[in-house]
């Protein structure tokens, strides 16, 4: 139903292999507290996040890049011995490798992007906090359906990770027992969620 609900244009279908990929900047409006909201989701759940260069900036799928790279990766395999289609080649993920210019790096520097600082924020959290980097992963109950909130846990290193997935602010109030429950020694939780990017 999702993907039903999207605009065409915001999706690239590649029939043989019945596979669907879309911008996450373009299928999010390019809204950059939605942007924020979904990379931070990414960081907080367990695996490692892919975030594709350009998408902190709000670049939009090449499709001529794609079609470059697709002529490209022919043009070798067929130099190479192997017999290739164009279809064979074509590689749906270069639609999220576009290549940034140097003008687009020094412009989202001087911009001080929100999505920019925060994923040099949570970069920055993944390296002091183990538990970011852990596979261990408890859900909490908020009473929120709009609040995400996640308890990540490692050893001696407890993480609290709350997401706001309104559009409007959200508070709630967590139960001490939830976060003890996960964690080896008692621990005093702050409680009260505000806004992700606030």
């Amino acid at each position: 139903r999702i993907l039903e609900s999207l605009p065409s244009k915001q999706l690239q279908i590649r029939e043989q292999s019945h596979q669907y990929a879309g911008r996450l900047i373009d299928c999010l409006e390019n809204n950059q507290r939605r942007l924020a909201v979904a990379i931070f989701c990414l960081y907080i759940t367990p695996g490692a996040p892919s975030i594709f260069s350009g998408l902190e900036l709000g670049k939009s799928s090449d499709t001529q890049y794609a079609q470059e790279q697709k002529v490209l990766r022919c043009e070798l395999l067929r130099s190479s011995g192997f017999m290739a289609e164009g279809e064979d080649c074509y590689e749906i993920r270069d639609l999220h490798r576009a290549p940034l210019t140097e003008e687009d790096m020094q412009q989202a520097a001087l911009a001080q992007s929100s999505v920019i600082q925060l994923i040099q924020r949570l970069n920055h959290l993944s390296l002091e906090c183990p538990a970011l980097n852990s596979n261990q992963a408890y859900p909490i109950e908020t009473t929120q359906l709009q609040v995400v909130c996640l308890i990540r846990a490692h050893k001696e290193s407890v993480l609290l990770c709350l997401a706001n997935v309104s559009c409007q602010p959200r508070s709630c109030k967590i139960p001490k027992w939830q976060i003890n429950r996960y964690t080896d020694s008692p621990i005093t939780p702050q409680g009260v969620v505000h806004d992700l990017l606030i």
